[in-house]
């Protein structure tokens, strides 16, 4: 059972406070860290939290075991950091400063006696931390699936919270080129021959190029979603086509002797990148998306370069470059080349929602046939590897939120569609078909909110998403309003207790005057083991307290108070209760 001084905060609300200790010293001055185990990190490599119990590290804002010490949040099991600092030496353990994933910066201790809390990663053969689906209800994947006893692949979609499935229609997508309309309610795919459009509900399927003897494939969308731009081979060579999205008035983009492919639309809906060989060898051009009138040539190199994808806010356009046997990904900012990798082989990548990340498949080591799920900020720090086991890798997408990963590969001796999320943190197989290979996952890039029966939803207006399960019994509230609220006027009463919101004043990061947005505080009867953040909140828990005064309501209703005024009543029954603050 690892230490709870670190890894849970628990406490009841008249329990004794824990004395500040030693000061901080760096490891250069010693070899040895009290009760701590040797230190095996070192600055500048990638560091996981060890898989073990559930109830993660801490993250502070100093190297301190001080009751002072700021909690930053939890980084659960499994979660990868990369090393900035340390270790420093203080209250007998050894400090290391790390950067989270999502950029947030603290200090974490290694571990104590022989139970380390922090390991070196990636380490080979490791497990990797399970977890639940995404909890994101309507988001769904497209992907496509065939028997191993047959080469027929076809198009579905599943949804990533449920497992459900649905066909999208008898058209084969062996190349896994599935595109979601910006609104996420149309699936565009071809067959090799013809591109066509589907309804993500499956009920639906137009054919809208249908031209005998040709190829018409690799469709993307204009982000209006008035437009899909397409390869075809109907004038003899590769050119790159736009149509609209029924299929109509198809215009000759680049009609140039060469073989141009690889169409992708700038986020602005002005610009069309493109992979082409008219000066000779693979290169990336950008044109008008309007007449296809040449803009620019991208990349002026001798590796071959393909497959541009432009960073959200339309400034990087990032490429897979090979040369002399190897492909590097390459991001390309204001005319100038950046290369993400080295002597590697990268096969596919997705940027981020957000663009502060670029996820990637690579092979690992190079020249082993065998690959591994990365993912990268596009100035090339902070790498993180995510996958250890070896085995082949087909797709990645991120999901609309950029809190998860989707990726397929053959660890299990079939293809099965994964997710983990993108903080190392939860691993979970979505397809688990023995008989079949699934591949090339897609998310949906809009999900539309659905409410659970017996729940009330959250819309806009309300601010605080109230989450319990009366069984454990553990009591969790988030910051559903999209911005800063004061949950210090807050309180919670029933049975006779009224429970303020102070009680969390110690063990957040963020005050209670200005709580950030869609933070987490959770709350649970004393001697309770930890408990894991609850779907909604992911890693975002921002702190939490064990009491036995603080009584969660296992039956009956308890209502919420603002400055004294009730705002809700809330039936435990549902397991959720929004609260909309004056």
């Amino acid at each position: 059972m690892r230490s709870r001084l670190f890894r849970a905060v628990v406490l009841s609300l008249a329990l004794a406070v824990i004395a500040p200790l030693a000061g901080v010293h760096p490891a250069a001055a010693q070899d040895t860290c009290g009760t701590a185990p040797p230190a095996r990190l070192s600055t500048g490599q990638s560091a996981r939290v060890t898989v073990s119990d559930g109830t993660g590290n801490n993250l502070r804002a100093a190297a301190s075991a001080a009751e002072t010490s700021t909690v930053l949040g939890v980084m659960a099991d499994g979660e990868i950091v990369s090393v900035i600092a340390g270790p420093q030496c203080a209250d007998d353990f050894w400090w290391w400063q790390v950067r989270r994933w999502d950029g947030q910066t603290g200090w974490t201790a290694e571990g104590v006696t022989d139970d380390y809390w922090l390991e070196p990663w990636p380490a080979v053969g490791a497990a990797l931390a399970t977890g639940p689906r995404p909890a994101l209800e309507n988001a769904l994947i497209a992907y496509v699936s065939g028997a191993q006893t047959s080469d027929i692949f076809l198009p579905y979609t599943m949804e990533a919270a449920s497992g459900t499935v649905a066909p999208l229609g008898d058209v084969e997508a062996g190349d896994g080129a599935l595109a979601w309309s910006p609104d996420g309610t149309r699936v565009a795919l071809s067959d090799g021959t013809d591109v066509y459009v589907a309804s993500a509900d499956g009920q639906s399927l137009t054919n809208l190029t249908n031209l005998p003897g040709t190829s018409d494939f690799s469709p993307v969308w204009s982000p209006d979603g008035m437009r899909i731009a397409f390869v075809s081979e109907r004038t003899g060579d590769p050119e790159i086509f736009s149509m609209t999205a029924g299929g109509q008035a198809p215009l000759n983009l680049t009609n140039d002797a060469a073989n141009d492919i690889d169409p992708a639309w700038s986020p602005d809906g002005t610009r069309i990148a493109f992979a082409s060989d008219r000066d000779g060898n693979m290169e990336i051009y950008t044109m008008n998306a309007a007449d296809g009138t040449l803009l620019q040539r991208e990349t002026t190199t001798d590796a071959d370069e393909t497959s541009p994808a432009w960073s959200p806010d339309g400034t990087q356009i990032a490429t897979i470059a090979t040369n002399d046997g190897f492909s590097d990904l390459v991001v390309i900012e204001d005319g100038e080349p950046r290369a993400l990798t080295t002597n590697a082989n990268v096969a596919m990548f997705a940027w981020a929602p957000d663009g502060e990340r670029i996820a990637y498949v690579a092979e690992t080591p190079v020249g082993s046939q065998q690959a591994a799920l990365f993912s990268v900020r596009p100035d090339g720090t902070d790498l993180m590897q995510y996958t250890v086991n070896a085995g082949e890798i087909a797709g990645v997408s991120w999901s609309p939120d950029g809190r998860w990963l989707a990726f397929a590969d053959n660890r299990q001796g079939t293809f099965d569609v994964f997710a983990i999320q993108a903080s190392g943190a939860g691993f979970v197989n979505l397809t688990n078909s023995p008989s079949f290979d699934d591949v090339w996952p897609h998310w949906q890039p809009v999900a539309a909110p659905v409410t659970p029966p017996g729940v009330t939803g959250h819309p806009a207006d309300q601010d605080l998403l109230l989450i319990y399960d009366v069984s454990v019994p553990v009591f969790t509230l988030q910051n559903v309003s999209g911005g800063d609220v004061n949950l210090a006027p807050l309180s919670f009463s029933g049975a006779g207790v009224t429970v303020p919101a102070n009680v969390w004043t110690e063990y957040t990061s963020s005050p209670l005057e200005s709580f950030k947005s869609q933070g987490c505080l959770m709350i649970w009867g004393f001697g309770v083991d930890e408990q894991p953040a609850p779907p909604e909140c992911g890693d975002a828990r921002q702190g939490w307290i064990t009491s036995d005064s603080a009584v969660f309501w296992t039956a009956g209703s308890f209502t919420v108070s603002y400055d004294g005024a009730e705002v809700a009543t809330c039936d435990t029954a549902a397991g959720r209760c929004d609260v909309n603050l004056p």
